[in-house]
């Protein structure tokens, strides 16, 4: 459902509002933990996605989908604190509980008792934990599973690049090498993000930098899949810090190979999905504590101690089986631009086809006047001449 859901003219239109209008990047609480933080308009775009995810799980049901999708639109377009956008979110999803409840009563506890033991359910109980991945890896973990760091045929490689920052003063790359784990996340927003900076310690080295202290950093380049920026960005770094040129080809050559190996012009944004079940980890241990608590709190506060995330970093030791796993890819940048104005060629084909079908119908619509005009006048002329006698 969710994919379907992705291809939705409005949402893309909407997706490509968020990636184009400059006001998406200044909203309030673009930080995030682990002194992560959002390039550009990621969080709106993150947080949409995100919103959509929630209804594709939780209320499942096509009916409601055109009224959910404008009233989100409006709460990212309209509200400009992160905050209260996630509120407003969760306002949203437990109205549209109700709804297909078939709940009117919001102020009776039962009731909101009701919907909030129902978002638990499709949310937590059979919910999912997300891990972000490079793409390129697809066909191999859905043949063989989840095994930890399946990804280290260049790690090597890429412990050597670590010891020469480090030798320069600069830790760029924070990542243990020698530790095998997977990581996941319960927060699909931030499945997205760590996604889009698939492998995490590769994104962190050309664009995890303090850029302040470069000229034209470009923070964006990785998200975009653009090689050129990105390398522009490393070159930059190992200038100012006195590299030798063999160090700069070791570091550039590194990192190119992992480039065209991730497929990185290319690649998506790809998600696995796994239950919380499997991990077990559909349970949380408050629950009771949370339902109680509508007695005084508003329905949507309980709704986000179960919706909002609790675990950004799960460290997963053993395989996980091929079966319990689900794939989720969302276009990169430049193929949700190129959607949109794939989206924007069919509708200007559809207006100039409507055109000419205005056109015919109004070139038929003069020809039907002219040839009653002629058959009128033709009436009038053979009236005169009976009148005449000729």
């Amino acid at each position: 459902m969710l994919e379907r859901i992705f291809q939705r003219r409005d949402v893309c239109d909407f997706i490509e509002e968020i990636l184009s209008d400059p006001k998406y990047i200044k909203k309030k609480n673009s930080n995030i933990r682990n002194n992560e933080s959002f390039v550009e308009s990621q969080q709106s775009l993150f947080i949409f996605l995100d919103a959509l995810f929630k209804y594709a799980v939780i209320i499942q049901d096509e009916e409601y989908l055109d009224n959910y999708v404008v009233q989100i639109k409006k709460l990212i377009s309209k509200v400009d604190d992160y905050v209260d956008i996630n509120i407003g979110i969760n306002r949203v999803i437990g109205s549209f509980c109700a709804l297909k409840l078939g709940i009117d009563d919001f102020s009776s506890y039962l009731n909101k008792e009701k919907i909030l033991k129902y978002i638990y359910d499709k949310y937590i109980v059979n919910g999912y934990l997300f891990h972000g991945y490079s793409g390129v890896y697809r066909s191999q973990i859905s043949k063989y599973g989840m095994v930890p760091e399946q990804y280290q045929h260049i790690y090597p490689r890429f412990i050597e690049v670590q010891k020469l920052f480090k030798k320069h003063g600069l830790t760029v790359i924070d990542k243990d090498f020698s530790k095998s784990q997977l990581h996941f996340t319960d927060s699909f927003l931030m499945g997205c993000f760590y996604a889009a900076n698939a492998p995490m310690y590769f994104s962190k080295l050309l664009v995890g930098f303090d850029h302040e202290e470069l000229k034209n950093y470009n923070r964006s380049a990785y998200y975009k899949n653009n090689f050129f920026a990105s390398f522009d960005n490393l070159n930059q770094l190992m200038k100012k810090y006195k590299f030798t040129d063999n160090e700069k080809k070791f570091v550039i050559k590194t990192c190119t190979d992992l480039w065209k190996s991730l497929g990185k012009d290319n690649s998506s944004i790809n998600i696995i999905l796994v239950k919380r079940s499997s991990l077990k980890m559909n349970y949380l241990n408050d629950i009771t504590r949370i339902v109680l608590s509508l007695r005084e709190v508003d329905l949507e506060v309980a709704i986000s101690k179960i919706l909002n995330p609790r675990y950004d970093d799960i460290s997963i030791v053993g395989r996980i089986d091929s079966s319990v796993i689900k794939f989720i890819e969302i276009p990169n940048y430049q193929a949700l631009m190129d959607l949109r104005g794939e989206q924007l060629a069919l509708m200007n084909k559809e207006k100039a086809m409507n055109k000419k079908l205005n056109n015919a119908y109004g070139m038929v619509s003069v020809l039907t006047i002219l040839g009653s005009l002629f058959i009128t006048i033709g009436v009038i002329i053979t009236i005169i001449m009976v009148s005449r006698g000729m």
